[in-house]
């Protein structure tokens, strides 16, 4: 067995959404943190602790997230298993975000997020109301 030394480096990011189905472009923060890690080739995680959101890496342009968001929405449509003991109106968006996804991984080369052109690092959130949503980023030399 051979043993290989790694090192992670983590940032905390706490971003605002207004929710119902926000999309939040969060490339350039993410792209700030592999700068400041001052790493060239690597490995970034990014883990959502918010159970209304997800984290996806999509093709942002406006016909594809419109298409992007109602595919979603008619998989998954608001009145979904809603709990009538509970009064729980929110159950739609935890079940969006949980087939979404709650991290990503990609590439980090040369110093920067190897995603093919147009592709941008997007949180989709599902919540009915305005929140914050945290997200732990994890560099990995």
């Amino acid at each position: 067995i051979n043993k290989v030394n790694m090192a992670v480096e983590n940032e905390k990011f706490i971003i605002s959404s207004y929710g119902n189905n926000s999309l939040i472009d969060i490339t350039d923060k993410i792209r700030g943190f592999v700068q400041n890690c001052k790493a060239k080739n690597a490995v970034v995680n990014l883990f959502m602790k918010n159970e209304y959101s997800s984290v996806i890496i999509l093709d942002y342009t406006k016909s594809l997230s419109e298409d992007f968001l109602n595919y979603i929405k008619n998989l998954i449509p608001i009145d979904w298993n809603k709990d009538e003991i509970s009064n729980y109106d929110n159950v739609f968006a935890y079940a969006r975000a949980s087939i979404l996804g709650k991290s990503i991984t990609f590439p980090i080369k040369e110093g920067k997020p190897d995603l093919a052109e147009g592709q941008r690092i997007i949180v989709v959130d599902f919540n009915v109301a305005p929140t914050d949503i945290e997200i732990i980023a994890s560099l990995i030399t």
